[in-house]
């Protein structure tokens, strides 16, 4: 499974961390592309099979509009240093949302509603 991360905020690692701690299914390859640029994002976001978006504010948003332009289907988990973009992650399609930082218990269950065995 290959997770693309939009990450302006330097979280990505962090990300990483956590879901090397509750991707318990050894036998299934995850990894992971850190993307800290909006073009690049674009680019990367259509070869994988998830996305995260790290990215905070307006411009998480617009990470998530990309994605969604794209693939409609596209599974998205959105983590924001605001709550309030929860509305709009609705809104928008996301299939989770949270505000930051996520507990690892919280991560598990966003990569299992998004269809990742961990």
């Amino acid at each position: 499974m290959l997770i693309c991360v939009y990450d302006t905020a330097n979280e990505a690692e962090i990300l990483k961390a956590k879901i090397a701690q509750v991707a318990t299914a050894t036998y299934r390859k995850i990894a992971c592309r850190v993307c800290r640029r909006y073009e690049s994002f674009v680019n990367e976001c259509k070869k994988a099979d998830l996305i995260v978006v790290l990215a905070n504010g307006a411009n998480g948003m617009e990470g998530v509009i990309a994605v969604k332009n794209t693939d409609k289907n596209k599974p998205v988990i959105w983590l924001s240093d605001d709550e309030g973009f929860g509305v709009q992650s609705y809104r928008l399609g996301c299939t989770y949302f949270h505000k930051k930082p996520i507990p690892v218990e919280r991560l598990r269950d966003a990569l299992i509603k998004c269809g990742c065995s961990v």
